[in-house]
């Protein structure tokens, strides 16, 4: 029965059949020359300092919870999920935009709203995973379409979405899941991928559309995996990451070949088929994001610390206390670090 529940919504959506955003221009991939101006990396560069610009409140007309996760889409638009299952699109001066929820229609009993455990973008279209195992299309005029989702009720660990191809994946855990689904959004292709990491922690898209999935391997260390841009399927690196539990998140540039794994207690870089040890930390690791070319890499810790690392041999450029930081996005557009904070701040960073 829920099977047919879940084939049922994933025809019909909330409000209509899921369509690509379409201010995205289909063009070649690009290559891995960077063309954004890099005014972050040059001020890290030449020894600036991380500074506050302002900060957003996810709380400002009501209370909505501890912060779960957060985005920031290619626009600069930032979307904030609350634990009451709200989603928020702000501009980073805190102006709001509008606000959605995801998953309206559910597998069992009828709720307002799911927890978001994970985002993703098309356009300024949020992609949300659940806990209710579910993935669904928000937009700021609240509309919501389902996009995908495995079992019922078993929560969605990441999901990210490829721009340039339109092809999302999702991983999900739990008694008969499958693991990873890699689906492109017009239905032509579909992969439903079993041989893989028993637990899936994050996932994302390489400028060339390869699939990285950071987790934890069957000897309960932590692993990375590279899944090639054409057949999902294969796996073209499998590497392990020291002695640590576990992948938390996995990053890689928009513009050029980096990508980079923390786990609980190192940064890693991650480089065809092997993985460098960048920088360990005595505290506990939560978030890392990188620039637009690479170049640097953003951390936080469980101290709420951001930490600015070169990408090429680790070593830290400057740093900054953010209250009760965990989670660390970057605008490539306009060049601005947001640190996500678990009382519900957002707050904006940049490079003086």
């Amino acid at each position: 029965m829920r099977s047919a529940i879940l084939l049922s919504l994933l025809g019909a959506g909330c409000n209509s059949a899921y369509t690509p955003d379409e201010t995205l221009v289909h063009v070649d991939r690009p290559s891995h020359a960077v063309t954004t101006v890099a005014s972050l990396d040059s001020c890290f560069a030449r020894g600036g300092a991380l500074v506050e610009l302002g900060a957003v409140n996810n709380d400002d007309q009501a209370d909505h919870g501890t912060l779960l996760t957060f985005g920031i889409s290619p626009g600069g638009i930032v979307a904030a999920a609350g634990a009451d299952g709200t989603l928020k699109f702000w501009t980073m001066d805190d102006t709001l935009l509008g606000t959605a929820s995801a998953a309206v229609l559910t597998y069992g009993p009828e709720v307002s709203a799911a927890p978001i455990t994970d985002l993703a973008f098309d356009g300024d279209h949020a992609i949300a995973g659940d806990v209710r195992g579910l993935v669904s299309s928000l937009s700021s005029d609240g509309r919501t379409t389902i996009m995908g989702g495995t079992v019922p009720d078993v929560p969605i660990a990441s999901v990210a979405f490829d721009p340039s191809a339109h092809v999302l994946a999702h991983a999900q855990r739990g008694e008969g899941a499958t693991p990873l689904v890699v689906q492109s959004v017009d239905g032509t292709r579909n992969a439903n991928v079993e041989d893989t990491l028993p637990t899936i922690t994050d996932l994302a898209f390489t400028v060339d559309g390869a699939l990285v999935v950071g987790g934890q391997n069957d000897a309960l260390h932590a692993a990375v995996e590279i899944r090639g841009s054409s057949d999902p399927t294969t796996v073209s690196a499998h590497i392990e990451l020291g002695t640590d539990a576990r992948v938390i998140e996995v990053a890689a540039a928009r513009e050029g070949s980096a990508i980079v794994a923390i786990t609980v207690r190192g940064l890693y870089a991650i480089d065809g088929t092997s993985a460098t040890l960048l920088a360990s930390s005595d505290v506990d690791l939560r978030s890392v994001e990188l620039s637009p070319s690479g170049d640097h890499a953003y951390v936080v810790d469980a101290n709420g610390r951001l930490s600015v690392r070169a990408t090429v041999n680790g070593h830290e450029l400057a740093s900054i206390t953010v209250p009760s930081g965990f989670a660390v996005r970057v605008d490539g557009e306009d060049q601005r670090i947001v640190v996500g904070a678990t009382d519900a701040m957002l707050h904006v960073l940049s490079c003086q």
